[in-house]
């Protein structure tokens, strides 16, 4: 995955980021200035880049809505939501990408409320959980205790 990938297009070009790989990882470092020849020798490419950034920057926005609208059940219900591969059209298994702390933290929210919400989901029928492998039989359902 690329992150801060827009900053090549900063005058300067200054990297106001930090990552820290949570699996074993391979990094790819590009020098900015290899990149913007190839963008300019590239049209195709260069659009296909702008694509990708403007799908991401909406991504991003749509996060950032969830995190500033609703509560903590609410942004949980969203994002197993999302995780599922055809959205709110029928269930299916879903494995977690992090682990459960790491999602808690990016739903700002603490482990403790995120497994006190996931058990009360569970409890509800609405999830089966089975380490980081979660079953959302009814994702309708879901989506409507969350309005």
């Amino acid at each position: 995955d690329c992150f801060a990938e827009v900053m090549i297009y900063a005058e300067p070009a200054r990297y106001a980021c930090y990552a820290e790989a949570l699996k074993s990882s391979e990094v790819l470092m590009i020098p900015i200035r290899a990149y913007r020849d190839m963008l300019a020798r590239n049209p195709e490419y260069a659009q296909a880049a702008l694509n990708h950034y403007a799908q991401r920057a909406v991504t991003r926005f749509h996060e950032l809505e969830i995190m500033t609208v609703q509560n903590a059940r609410d942004r949980l219900i969203r994002y197993l939501i999302d995780l599922l591969p055809n959205g709110e059209e029928q269930g299916g298994e879903v494995e977690l990408p992090l682990p459960k702390c790491l999602v808690a933290s990016r739903l700002a929210m603490q482990p403790e409320t995120f497994s006190r919400i996931l058990a009360d989901l569970k409890a509800s029928g609405l999830v089966r959980v089975n380490r980081s492998r979660l079953f959302i039989s009814d994702p309708q359902r879901l989506t409507e205790i969350s309005q």
